[in-house]
């Protein structure tokens, strides 16, 4: 692992890298080190071990995508101020990327999606010290000028792919890291309102029966919204209301 340069973007210092295991893992190592500024971003080429949530991996080709995690150390954040990181960073990439092509969705809790085929996917990692948030790690990929994916992801889909056209990652990252910034910045408790009504305006599915997998298997349930936690309620068949957390529920669809 090399880096190759350094340059600052909407006053954020970004770190260029060649090929590394995962800009998250870099990001991780350098959140360990004293001092730093409010925001630090680590771009790859690259990555050998791609991480996306759980035990899922994030393939790629080598230079076809942007590959981007942003270390954020807020001044003073309360904890709870967590539950909303998810929606304001998916909120961030989905606005910059629908000025690229206009039909976009965001799949709960933080993928992007294009004709229900997944564009992009991001992964929240937060520290806490005490009762506030320490930092926050947002890794962020997206399929840019892939032209084909492996058969194991079939639901996969690229920018190149929906509008022809190819994109230079370093123009796009231009274009995203001022708006992820603004968004985590606007991430405080007293702002849900307005947060939770734009990302609902979003979201894949809402209003709809969905198939998911829960705890006792397979089950049907309509999307009515999300809750201060940033939880998918869900109104079941019996006309219970739910809230339900990621590694409860997983969106068959």
């Amino acid at each position: 692992m090399e880096e190759v340069h350094r340059e600052h973007i909407a006053g954020i210092e970004v770190r260029f890298y060649g090929e590394v295991t995962s800009t998250q893992d870099v990001v991780r190592a350098l959140a360990g080190r004293p001092g730093g500024g409010e925001a630090l971003a680590v771009v790859a080429r690259h990555q050998t071990c791609g991480r996306g949530r759980g035990v899922h991996r994030w393939l790629s080709s080598p230079g076809d995508d942007l590959l981007l995690s942003l270390l954020w150390r807020p001044p003073a954040l309360p904890a709870a101020a967590q539950a909303l990181l998810p929606l304001t960073t998916t909120l961030a990439v989905l606005r910059t990327l629908h000025r690229h092509h206009p039909t976009l969705r965001i799949k709960w809790p933080n993928d992007i999606l294009a004709g229900g085929r997944k564009l992009a996917g991001l992964l929240i990692e937060n520290t806490l010290r005490g009762d506030r948030l320490a930092h926050t790690l947002v890794g962020v990929g997206i399929n840019l000028n892939e032209t084909a994916f492996p058969a194991e992801l079939p639901a996969a889909v690229s920018l190149r792919m929906l509008t022809g056209r190819t994109y230079d990652p370093a123009v796009l990252l231009e274009e995203l890291l001022p708006v992820l910034l603004q968004e985590l910045q606007r991430s405080r408790p007293e702002n849900f309102p307005a947060i939770k009504e734009e990302y609902e305006a979003w979201l894949y599915l809402i209003g709809e029966e969905a198939p998911f997998e829960g705890p006792g298997g397979r089950f049907s349930a309509r999307l009515a919204g999300i809750d201060a936690w940033g939880r998918l309620l869900l109104h079941h068949a019996d006309g219970r209301r739910r809230a339900w957390s990621l590694d409860e529920i997983t969106l068959m669809r």
